[in-house]
């Protein structure tokens, strides 16, 4: 077997050669996914920059319409009922049915039932079983002033008798009540 020469000249070849072999190998392709990487979050930066240069010019209009909103949030947020306050619903509805001359001849709250939670609260229907006699057109604003009144209302079921001059009206009105 035949000795190797170590000379100074060859160690620093070999050494060299490893190192050089192993950024190739290693280094190398680490080095080119980072940049791939790199130019993908480039590519996302200089998207969301592009949206930002359109939309800064109506910022003010975006504020005052986020406020616009806020109000009219807050404004909802009055329609529902509190808890332990069904009694101010169904004297709201009394009232205005006397305001449109609906003649109610049977008025029946029944039991709560759960419809909804969300991150807003817990939610429950009121359901108001209500008889009346009317002529067509008071019983017409009376159901669309409950509609647009200041308490949120949904009418499951309606079922209009037709006797002149009075109509016969039978239905299930649901008020809706927020839970704590």
């Amino acid at each position: 077997m035949q000795k190797i020469k170590l000379d100074k000249r060859t160690i620093t070849f070999v050494v060299t050669s490893i190192f050089l072999m192993v950024e190739l190998f290693f280094l190398l392709p680490l080095s080119f996914k980072k940049i791939g990487y790199l130019n993908k979050q480039i590519k996302k930066v200089k998207e969301q920059l592009k949206i930002v240069e359109e939309d800064w010019p109506r910022k003010d209009e975006y504020l005052g319409k986020k406020k616009q909103l806020e109000i009219e949030t807050a404004k909802l947020k009055t329609k529902f009922i509190g808890p332990n306050q069904e009694s101010k619903l169904l004297t709201f509805m009394s009232s205005a049915s006397k305001d449109f001359e609906v003649r109610i001849e049977d008025f029946l709250p029944k039991r709560l039932i759960q419809r909804a939670s969300t991150e807003f609260g817990n939610f429950k229907y009121l359901p108001i079983s209500l008889t009346a006699k009317s002529k067509f057109h008071n019983l017409a604003m009376f159901l669309d002033y409950l509609q647009n009144g200041p308490y949120f209302f949904d009418i499951k079921k309606i079922k209009i008798v037709s006797r002149y001059p009075h109509h016969s009206v039978g239905m299930l009105i649901c008020g809706i009540i927020q839970q704590e």
